[in-house]
């Protein structure tokens, strides 16, 4: 997805500060390529123009292929940012997101949140599989008929597609590029049970985010449940990391409050489940809110 979707880091903020420099660093790579007229001309252009905003869906796209071009377990940013991870003993990292957290914060999470709606027989999909962190998990657990991966980022889902099928894991899994600006498939609408984001959303803004759930609420089948996660404003790390930061920026979070969390999703027809409250101790809980909401029958 993440879909989802960046990085993830504990409330010293050390690690936020990491991706945002490694998004930089990506964005300079991809400037260094383009022949130097090529990049003048674009530079004057910018200049030129009264209105240069680049749409959510484009930079997360550009950002995230990027990303998984340059991803290397072994490369000096991912090391970098793996060893700001609470923890004594440095992470091993085999997936590429193995970077973004501790294992006991994600498995905790997952085990609570996500693991107990993937049903036997069950139709899952998953918005925002990035390059296939979650995906693995769920498709281990051995139980859905069917997982879909949805992504923006052709990159990420070739790294995600390599990865699970390495494992042995791809037999029911699926990858799907989605453009970030339309509608899903139609073969997709109210073609499952459960549909997960997790880490996703943090990197969209208002108006991507309204987007996605509506594409989200399509997928599902009447009664079909939806597991998502956002950025919160008013949890202590999610606080920690937002006044760290000068700007917002793709890989660096885009913080909102519950209550505009929820609005978005009742607005978009979603029934309320249930809602998380901070968490000292776990990276993912301390810092975002969790929401499980549904689809009405």
């Amino acid at each position: 997805g993440a879909a989802r979707v960046g990085s993830r880091s504990g409330g010293d903020g050390a690690a936020a500060g990491d991706l945002a420099e490694i998004e930089a660093m990506l964005a300079e790579k991809s400037q260094a390529a383009r022949p130097p007229g090529v990049q003048q001309l674009l530079e004057s252009l910018q200049a030129a123009a009264v209105y240069t905003d680049t749409p959510n869906h484009d930079t997360n796209r550009k950002l995230w292929d990027a990303y998984a071009k340059n991803w290397s377990a072994d490369t000096d940013w991912v090391q970098r940012m793996a060893g700001h991870l609470p923890g004594e003993a440095p992470r091993d990292i085999q997936c590429l997101g193995d970077e973004w957290s501790d294992e006991a914060s994600l498995i905790a999470a997952l085990e609570d949140w996500l693991y107990p709606l993937v049903l036997s027989g069950g139709q899952v999909a998953e918005i925002g599989s990035g390059g296939g962190r979650i995906a693995e998990r769920v498709a281990g657990l051995r139980r859905a008929d069917r997982l879909v991966c949805f992504d923006i980022s052709q990159e990420m889902i070739r790294v995600a597609r390599r990865r699970l099928k390495s494992l042995g894991l791809d037999e029911r899994v699926s990858f799907q590029l989605v453009p970030g600006e339309g509608d899903y498939p139609a073969e997709f609408i109210s073609a499952f049970d459960f549909v997960y984001s997790f880490d996703v959303f943090v990197h969209m803004d208002l108006h991507q985010m309204r987007r996605t759930l509506a594409c989200a609420y399509s997928l599902l089948r009447p009664g079909g449940r939806l597991f998502v996660t956002f950025a919160n404003l008013l949890a202590p790390d999610g606080w920690g990391r937002f006044s760290k930061q000068k700007h917002y920026s793709v890989g660096g979070f885009y913080f909102i409050s519950p209550d505009i969390a929820q609005c978005l999703l009742l607005r978009a027809g979603f029934q309320l489940d249930r809602v998380s409250c901070p968490q000292p101790g776990n990276v993912y809980l301390n810092r975002d809110l969790f929401v499980l909401a549904r689809k009405p029958p």
